[in-house]
């Protein structure tokens, strides 16, 4: 009997030590949690001043004044959804232009171009992209970049190396391939409230180009004269077996000589049966959602050394860094130039589908076809 009471007597004595065990595990992981919480907010408010004013955060880099995007991020926190499902909303009435914050008229012009084409085609495009992997993001400077790529994006990401002290100036890193192959910070890889957080309180930018321009571009740099086999070998073999069977067999293996027409057909294969196209020639409306999030400032490649500019500028680093402007692709004819000879070796037919594919991009961001193009 005593010694059943003993073996209860010490069942319950392990279960408590068992218990304070776990108690110790669970207040452990709490204060881990509290701790690096905020060190992610030290360091996320590290190189900013931050106040509150009616309820509602506030930044600004401390290169600025207080305010100077004040009633740009009272509107985002009014008006941004979550992050994990970015849609379009409505209740922005179509011509209420008034709460644009700009700097020139034409940058006024492409803001209210954005708008009226978001509210055009709210019912006939999904905007839900998921994390959109091509945000790029600095702490130090408060600006968060959507990256595309054939519009300058190397040359940015080379900016955004300097704002994260990586480099000592953006053209440090002189070869193209190493450049993307640096880490970057990526709005996609933090967590939802962080990614609300910065979304709110950056400034955002986007540097967009003509759909077929930029086209062509990821044509002559990934195919007809790419830095390496990559794009070749990914793409260009399932090109050459679609639509020239008869080439070969050891240019089907290494995917070259792939001409533009070609390329084409395979954009237009891909966007027909639901295959997902590649970063350097996806619609940009799905790269960057710009429905769906509120950039401050829209440039172009048609002027992209000034637009560059005004943006460093509104960053406050202006004097600090200069956008690297020299650095070009080795091409020496301009793109403009070769758009005419290329398109004439695509049907009417194909560049009909192929507006419609980019239609979205056409129309958010102002640009038309040439007319030497059309039917």
């Amino acid at each position: 009997m005593d010694k059943n009471k003993l073996m209860i007597e010490n069942g319950g004595e392990s279960r408590l030590k068992t218990n304070q065990k776990i108690f110790r595990g669970i207040l452990i992981l709490i204060v881990g949690i509290v701790l690096l919480s905020t060190l992610e907010c030290i360091k996320l408010l590290k190189s900013v001043q931050c106040f509150v004013q009616d309820g509602q955060y506030h930044i600004i880099n401390k290169h600025m004044k207080q305010g100077h995007f004040e009633k740009e991020n009272q509107q985002r926190n009014n008006g941004l959804l979550s992050p994990q499902d970015f849609k379009f909303s409505p209740s922005v009435p179509i011509n209420d232009d008034n709460d644009i914050q700009t700097i020139d008229d034409t940058q006024r012009q492409r803001q209210i171009q954005l708008r009226e084409t978001c509210h055009k085609i709210k019912s006939r495009v999904n905007q839900t992209y998921g994390k959109l992997p091509n945000l790029f993001y600095s702490d130090k400077k408060a600006a968060i970049y959507c990256a595309v790529p054939k519009v300058a994006c190397t040359n940015w990401k080379r900016v955004f190396l300097y704002f994260e002290d990586k480099v000592a100036n953006p053209l440090e890193i002189g070869v193209k391939a190493e450049v993307h192959t640096q880490k970057y910070n990526i709005l996609a890889n933090r967590k939802a409230n962080q990614r609300i957080q910065r979304l709110n309180m950056y400034y955002s930018f986007i540097f967009v180009r003509h759909p077929f321009e930029r086209l062509l571009s990821a044509y002559r740099n990934k195919f007809l004269d790419p830095y390496n086999s990559v794009f070749q070998q990914r793409y260009g073999k399932t090109i050459l077996r679609l639509f020239r069977s008869d080439a070969p067999i050891e240019e089907i293996k290494a995917g070259r000589n792939v001409t533009f027409s070609e390329f084409v057909k395979y954009v237009i294969y891909c966007s027909e049966n639901h295959i997902k196209l590649d970063e350097h020639w996806e619609v940009m409306n799905k790269l960057c959602s710009p429905c769906s999030i509120k950039y401050n400032y829209i440039g172009k490649m048609t002027s992209l050394v000034e637009d560059a500019q005004q943006v460093l500028k509104e960053l406050g680093v202006d004097n600090d860094v200069e956008f690297p402007a020299n650095s070009k692709d080795k091409y020496k004819t301009n793109i403009k130039d070769l758009i005419k000879e290329y398109y004439s070796t695509v049907t009417d037919e194909h560049r009909n589908k192929l507006y419609d594919i980019y239609k979205e991009d056409f129309e958010l961001f102002g640009y038309t076809i040439p007319e030497y193009l059309r039917n």
